[in-house]
């Protein structure tokens, strides 16, 4: 069975992925595979594994889809694996916060996820809140 699905989303006008069954916290949802490239080549879809190192998804990997969420429904295990963080039922949005993997004084980027928590403009982990820091301890990129 495959776990997840690509359909439109209602918020941002484009694609989403979404569990094709229900998940429970902890189990992962999905590996993050692709091409690993450097800073040059990296693309606004890549995953960032280490100083100089993402992965930039293949367009059939669920991480080519992936959307961010300031109250996402899954975390980064070591530095691919994308992980339930709470019960996820068959039909829910999986999303990740893009803070999770992000290690750039120099990156950011507006959001659009309409959750009541929005932080408007997304940046790397160390300029996330500390209590966000806390929530999300152990759900953020081994890389951080």
């Amino acid at each position: 069975m495959i776990n997840t699905i690509i359909k439109r989303t209602n918020y941002c006008g484009g694609k989403g992925v979404f569990a094709n069954k229900d998940f429970k916290k902890g189990e992962t949802v999905f590996v993050f595979r692709g091409k690993k490239v450097g800073t040059m080549d990296c693309t606004e879809r890549s995953l960032q594994i280490g100083d100089d190192k993402f992965i930039t998804p293949f367009k059939k990997n669920p991480g080519y889809f992936i959307n961010h969420s300031c109250n996402p429904s899954c975390g980064i295990k070591d530095l691919k694996k994308i992980v339930a963080m709470k019960k996820i039922k068959k039909g829910g949005e999986i999303t990740i916060d893009y803070s999770f993997s992000i290690k750039d004084k120099h990156w950011g980027m507006g959001c659009n996820c309409r959750q009541k928590n929005c932080r408007e403009i997304i940046r790397e982990y160390k300029e996330l809140p500390k209590k966000l820091k806390e929530k999300y301890r152990g759900w953020e990129s081994k890389f951080i």
